[in-house]
């Protein structure tokens, strides 16, 4: 789940030709499978499409497109769980939140969101 762990996936994928719609598990692996496609003059979105997981911020070189979660909220929420259980962690309830994801569709997917 790192950049350089992307490089090595960008290699397997060009050397199996697989499908050039690519979804890693976070920004650090859509940054290397990026940089790993770019070696071989491979360029998103023309030739492969790339997308990641969390909104990181991290790609310099490409636009990365990404699935973004609410950072703040989610922080918000989580403090605020910390904090019941603190006050009254005798009578801890487990409890869920659904955390909605938002596409944030940037070059390197060019108009996936459209489709």
């Amino acid at each position: 789940m790192t950049v350089e762990a992307g490089i090595a996936a960008a290699e397997q994928i060009i050397a199996s030709g697989a499908p050039r719609r690519i979804f890693c598990i976070n920004d650090q692996l859509a940054t290397g499978v990026l940089e790993g496609l770019s070696r071989h003059g491979i360029s998103a979105p023309r030739d492969a499409r790339v997308i990641g997981y969390g909104d990181l911020g991290l790609d310099g070189r490409h636009a990365l497109s990404t699935i973004g979660q609410p950072k703040q909220s989610m922080g918000l929420d989580a403090v605020e769980l910390l904090l019941d259980e603190l006050d009254d962690g005798s009578h801890h309830v487990h409890s869920a939140k659904v955390i909605t994801p938002q596409l944030i569709a940037r070059e390197s997917t060019a108009s996936i969101g459209s489709r």
